[in-house]
């Protein structure tokens, strides 16, 4: 445990850093953290801080810059209350007012939401939803024999398949199919569709098997499939001024099995989670950071909201956003599945 003028002067240089992104002098340290001592005092207590792991000298004549170990202590000990200003929570909800009411859309502008604030690649996990239902069957005739299927489920997602026939079939053949399927399982779960099979036609029961195999995808435990933005943002801060560190992101983002990994870490928990360089699985992100929450409906709609960085990230800014846009998304969700 730091003592509380080292702690002072680290949140000072922290903030300093993440605003300016080089290494900090004990001499604008003296300046800002307003602690009344001298610049050598200071020299002296970040000599300390380096030698207990918590700042590092990039080079010996430049100032001192935090390690993964000093922005951990800063997250987990010196983190002051963060809230977005009531102001910016106002003008996000209109946004969300003035959207339409689908999750798609949810998704996409809270990545958008996001990404914008923090100047930096955000990501979210389209909710994954334990049984899905469904809302609407549409066919539409492709050729003698073949027919697209639209399937809306009842959160607005599209879905569609071909399905082929043992025979042909008109369009007003498939219109009636399509009025009895959603007339019979509007509503229902593949579980609840599927205990009715035996009251569909030979025709409506080859729709109701790729129905169903639809619903089996879509429904399930784990993460959805992550949506992003951000990332001509992200590539304009100057840790990406290298080619290798902005391929490092490509290959992140393009790795979705890797991805996955680290949001799936968000799941089933409530709080916030941040992973730093490091500490996260895999040498792809040791350059980076990571803050991300849960949002949704548990046991029924589940999703991950988040944001990568890299290390000099504004921790507070993207804490106070990642939870306050995972309460607007788990608010929306109530309204769909609540």
């Amino acid at each position: 445990m730091l003592t509380e003028r080292r702690g002072r002067i680290l949140r000072s240089l922290i903030q300093e850093y993440t605003s300016t992104a080089n290494p900090v002098s004990s001499e604008i340290v003296a300046r800002n953290c307003g602690l009344g001592v001298s610049a050598a005092t200071i020299r002296n207590e970040m000599a300390q801080l380096e030698e207990e792991g918590y700042v590092v000298q990039p080079h010996t004549s430049a100032g001192r810059v935090p390690s993964p170990k000093g922005y951990r202590y800063y997250v987990e000990t010196l983190l002051e209350e963060w809230e977005l200003a009531r102001a910016e929570q106002e003008f996000i909800r209109h946004q969300f007012d003035q959207a339409r009411k689908e999750i798609e859309g949810w998704v996409h502008l809270t990545a958008s939401v996001l990404s914008r604030m923090l100047h930096s690649v955000a990501i979210v996990t389209f909710p994954r939803v334990a049984e899905p239902r469904l809302k609407l069957v549409e066919l539409i005739s492709i050729r003698e024999f073949l027919a697209l299927l639209l399937l809306i489920f009842r959160d607005a997602r599209l879905r569609q398949r071909t399905v082929s026939f043992d025979e042909v079939m008109s369009q007003e053949e498939l219109n009636a199919i399509s009025r009895r399927l959603t007339a019979a399982c509007e509503g229902l779960t593949g579980t609840e569709i599927r205990s009715r099979a035996d009251e569909f036609t030979a025709a409506e029961g080859r729709v109701t098997e790729t129905l169903l195999e639809v619903m089996e995808e879509e429904g399930g435990e784990g993460l959805g499939e992550p949506y992003f933005e951000g990332l001509s943002r992200i590539l304009s801060q100057p840790e990406f001024a290298t080619t290798e560190r902005a391929m490092l992101l490509m290959e992140l983002l393009e790795e979705r099995k890797a991805l996955r990994a680290i949001l799936s870490q968000a799941l089933g928990d409530e709080s916030l989670q941040v992973f730093i360089g490091g500490e996260t699985p895999g040498p792809v992100m040791h350059d980076f950071s990571v803050v991300m929450g849960q949002y949704g409906l548990t046991g029924q709609a589940i999703g991950v909201i988040g944001v990568i960085g890299p290390t000099r990230m504004p921790y507070e800014r993207a804490f106070s956003a990642v939870h306050f846009l995972s309460g607007t998304m788990s608010e929306l969700m109530g309204e769909i599945y609540g």
